[in-house]
């Protein structure tokens, strides 16, 4: 079965246009011509009925594969083998993969458990809670990451051990490793907003614990004052 454009929209953490949710067409923002078209613009459209998309301004369109194959950066026959491959094996859903200790951390593993039929239906739903909260550890991280590199008071070794225990506490897995990626992402456009803004007000003699306190503090009082935090 193939999977539905808007819902790969979702999954994917893209903007959509609130207001035409229920329309023939859903608008959205379109992470092909981001940073040459304007921002507050919704230039995407998915036709959920036709399952096909479209950009009004790069001109980007497709179905349902080739809008997946753009969002992960895969060949189209990837993804084609992925839904029509050998012996047609069916793909397990990136919420049945994910492990118990990570479904705890949005809430989900309890009702995996006990009601495994109804999990499997709001799927769909689970990986964009895991998405959100993904992205908002990930920025926290990526913003003391930042700042560790700035403050080590020519004590890098005791700093990048206490960030490495750090990262060990999370659920989110390679957290080193996607943070080094070169791989331009949101959540480092984020983090680095933040570790500006931390370092802005943070003393030369602070502990690595104090600019984490500081980072959770200031992305409670962005999230307080309406600032994006946990979507895109």
């Amino acid at each position: 079965m193939l999977p539905q454009v808007v819902e790969l929209a979702e999954q994917n953490m893209l903007a959509i246009n609130p207001n035409t949710r229920d329309k023939k067409e859903v608008m959205a923002k379109c992470p092909f011509c981001a940073g040459e078209s304007k921002n507050d613009k919704f230039y995407l459209s998915l036709n959920p009925h036709k399952n096909v998309f479209k950009c009004w301004y790069c001109k980007k369109f497709g179905g349902a594969i080739q809008f997946e194959a753009l969002l992960e950066n895969e060949e189209y026959q990837t993804i084609y083998r992925k839904y029509f491959g050998k012996g047609k094996k069916k793909t397990k859903h990136p919420a049945l993969k994910l492990e118990p200790n990570q479904l705890r951390a949005i809430g989900w593993q309890q009702v995996k458990v006990q009601d495994y039929e109804t999990f499997k239906k709001k799927q769909n739903e689970v990986l964009r809670h895991w998405k959100i909260y993904e992205y908002e550890e990930m920025t926290k991280l990526y913003a003391v990451y930042l700042l560790v590199g700035y403050f080590d008071h020519g004590d890098p070794m005791r700093y990048q051990q206490w960030f490495i225990q750090k990262t060990n506490e999370t659920v989110v897995s390679d957290v080193i490793k996607k943070i080094k990626s070169s791989e331009s992402t949101k959540w480092k456009e984020k983090g680095t907003e933040i570790a500006r803004k931390v370092y802005k007000v943070t003393r030369t003699d602070d502990s690595p614990e104090n600019l984490f306190v500081n980072v959770l503090i200031l992305i409670e009082l962005m999230r307080k004052n309406g600032s994006k935090s946990a979507t895109v």
